[in-house]
């Protein structure tokens, strides 16, 4: 019998603001994809349920206390010869606190943008998560 297959899991927090903007941040030092944005995100830490692991990225990343969130997007993420993901994007309902840069260590900008203009520097897999999720869509597959 052969050992399971355990992906790595990561959550992604997508947050408006009153006009309907997302909030992303530019990766900055990070040493994977610098200079590009992307929203709240990081690797789920263990004994840590996928909605713990979107609310504490948020107040680490941006300083926020989430009050209510859903689930709206699941991805299988493939990083060609490297690594298999699934992704959960949570939608943030309710919060607390102010949006601010919290890690000036890895984010050297934070921007508000509508669906229809985000940026050329992205990374590709949020980009392509977002669209689906703009679409309606509750699942995505993305290969690098």
């Amino acid at each position: 019998m052969s050992e399971r297959f355990l992906p790595y899991a990561a959550v992604w927090v997508i947050v408006y603001n009153e006009k309907q903007e997302i909030c992303l941040l530019r990766r900055f030092n990070t040493g994977y994809m610098d200079g590009t944005y992307t929203v709240p995100a990081g690797h789920l830490e263990e004994a840590e349920s996928l909605k713990q692991g979107a609310h504490r990225e948020a107040l680490e990343e941006i300083g926020i206390t989430i009050i209510e969130s859903k689930l709206v997007h699941t991805a299988y993420r493939e990083r060609r010869n490297d690594r298999i993901y699934i992704d959960l994007f949570f939608e943030v309902l309710d919060y607390t606190g102010e949006v601010n840069n919290t890690e000036p260590d890895k984010c050297d900008e934070i921007i508000w943008v509508s669906q229809d203009n985000l940026p050329s520097a992205m990374t590709p897999s949020l980009r392509f998560a977002l669209e689906a999720i703009f679409r309606g869509e509750i699942y995505s597959e993305y290969v690098e």
